[in-house]
């Protein structure tokens, strides 16, 4: 497991320390910053080649949530009490301060007074001073620092204690007494617990199975006047057809049963990377348009194939209750969310059209019509037509192996050409430059 340490030098060699002499399974990476407010853009650099990210600090991790969306589990080392006891310790005996008159940021007032408490000093007894916290504010660093500085050199306090390190570094310059609040050792060997622990269930999570039952809806009785048997089997022959390109795009299994039934079996991984986690159902190109068509379609998770199968079953029915090209996902007897309509994919507010030639390609090339319209809106965003692996996984916020997934089955429809390779960093593998040839003339 590659674990992210993001945070200060200081706060990241400690917590490395603890890892590779306690957790022999975890291979700790080392994600540096001055300022938290560089957080989220290492966290946008670094998490696609990583296995969970453990943030030193609440304050980055709360900016972070608020600015990156995370692709894999997050872990924030807590503000414990033992903490503030070690820096009220450093205090007394480093600066022989008055610990009753002392500054505080980045803690509550709770964790302050049980502090206190624990040493025997109750609330009536301390004069204490505790920083508003707003660590999204554009300036909040100068805020802490004027913060404590003021309260100094007003006499109000004896010591100021911080858990921003630049805080710590700008305020130890001024030559104010000031104690970094560092987590303990055993702080952080909890924490990197629950990072193992929280990969562990996601990857768990992941290869849970999953089974989606689909039924290929009767056309409503009005349109069966006008419409020949040939013309019927036709359109349930394009529907079919629409599923089983959907099946390989997430490896799995089909059965067909009956007439107008499918179940697809693969695993939660697959179906969620194709569906942006569950966000956006653009399955299939629009049945209704292509064909006489829809789908009523369920989805079930579940911890064994039977388990999965009742669970998609129960959806597929209530589906087909609601109507047409509905989907509902079952996590379990009593869980079923939706409906969700199999195209929800927007530009403003009108629903994309879905044009012939992206038709065409999807049915080429055995990509989603979603993948397709992302790599079509990102040359026309950006103007050009060659990109390396990683600008692609970048724009399309997927891993390198979906990347390459993607590219391989461009190549075999002979929709991008590799044109050659270019290094990103002085050690490791080159990343390959690919041209775009998805709308070239035929």
């Amino acid at each position: 497991m590659k674990f992210g340490i993001l945070g200060p030098s200081k706060f990241v060699q400690k917590a490395s320390a603890v890892a590779q002499s306690e957790f022999p399974n975890i291979t700790p990476v080392p994600l540096v910053y001055e300022k938290y407010t560089d957080a989220p853009a290492l966290v946008r650099a670094a998490q696609k080649k990583l296995d969970g990210i453990l943030f030193t600090g609440t304050t980055p991790y709360l900016l972070c949530k608020e600015k990156v969306q995370p692709l894999l589990p997050w872990e924030a080392v807590p503000r414990r009490g033992s903490s503030l006891l070690c820096a009220l310790l450093t205090a007394l005996l480093h600066f022989h301060c008055d610990i009753r008159k002392l500054s505080f940021d980045s803690y509550g007032t709770r964790i302050l007074t049980e502090a206190y408490g624990e040493i025997g000093l109750v609330p009536q007894t301390v004069n204490i001073w505790k920083a508003p916290r707003n660590p999204c504010a554009p300036d909040y660093l100068d805020e802490l620092v004027h913060f404590h500085e003021s309260l100094y050199r007003q006499g109000d306090v004896t010591c100021c204690l911080t858990a921003m390190n630049s805080v710590y570094q700008t305020l130890n310059a001024k030559k104010i007494p000031v104690v970094l609040i560092e987590p303990t050792k055993n702080i952080y060997r909890e924490a990197l617990t629950q990072l193992q622990q929280k990969y562990l269930i996601q990857k768990l999570r992941r290869s849970q199975l999953t089974v989606i039952c689909i039924h290929i809806d009767t056309p409503a009785a009005r349109s069966l006047f006008n419409e020949t048997t040939y013309n019927m089997a036709l359109a349930k022959m394009q529907t079919a057809r629409q599923i089983f390109i959907f099946a390989d795009q997430i490896q799995a299994a089909v059965t067909e049963i009956g007439y107008n039934e499918y179940v697809l079996y693969s695993t939660r991984q697959a179906l969620e990377s194709e569906t942006n986690h569950m966000r956006n159902f653009m399955l299939f190109a629009q049945p209704e348009i292509r064909t006489l068509c829809t789908m009523s379609i369920g989805i079930g998770f579940g911890c064994t194939a039977l388990e999965a199968k009742v669970n998609a079953e129960n959806a597929k029915l209530q589906a087909i209750q609601v109507g047409g090209n509905k989907i509902y996902i079952a996590h379990g007897a009593n869980k079923m969310d939706g409906p969700f309509t199999i195209i929800q994919a927007r530009k403003g507010r009108d629903e994309i059209t879905i044009d012939p030639q992206l038709w065409a390609l999807a049915q080429k090339s055995k990509l989603s019509i979603k993948t397709l319209h992302k790599l079509f809106l990102i040359t026309e965003r950006t103007g050009k037509g060659e990109f390396t692996t990683a600008e692609l996984g970048e724009q399309l916020h997927i891993s390198d192996r979906t990347v390459n997934r993607i590219i391989a089955k461009l190549e075999t429809a002979r929709l991008c050409t590799v044109v050659g390779e270019i290094m990103m960093a002085p050690t490791g593998r080159p990343r390959r430059v690919v041209k775009l040839d998805l709308f070239k003339e035929t």
